[in-house]
């Protein structure tokens, strides 16, 4: 059995899409405000965006960046991922970053603040 992330209207019980292949691990996911678009966080701290209905993936933030958690803006137009900071002796938040998924670019960075 093909493991996967599928998509279901809540309102009329239909299936309205899927996520196969790389949606095996997820452990995380949000959904944008306009209810189109899922973001994803598995379990290596890889994190993407996709298009439920189309099954295709829009953003993969690449593989560098360790990803703790996923959100949309508000207005639904941008990627927000978290990560926590484990730089050497110290535990704290950071980076945020803030991502243009259609480009795959950061638009801005809220840079780690860790505390001993």
């Amino acid at each position: 059995m093909e493991e996967k992330i599928v998509v279901w209207d809540t309102t009329t019980g239909q299936k309205v899409g899927n996520l196969g292949g790389d949606a095996y691990d997820t452990i995380l996911l949000a959904i944008n405000p306009a209810g189109t678009l899922l973001a994803t966080r598995d379990l290596q701290g890889r994190a993407m965006v996709w298009d439920y209905e189309k099954g295709k993936v829009l953003l993969r933030v690449p593989g560098s960046e360790h990803v703790d958690t996923v959100t949309f803006t508000p207005d639904g137009t941008r990627l927000i991922t978290g990560a926590f900071d484990y730089r050497n002796d110290r535990i704290g938040v950071g980076p945020v970053k803030v991502w243009d998924y259609r480009s795959g670019k950061v638009l801005k960075t809220f840079p780690a603040n860790g505390v001993k």
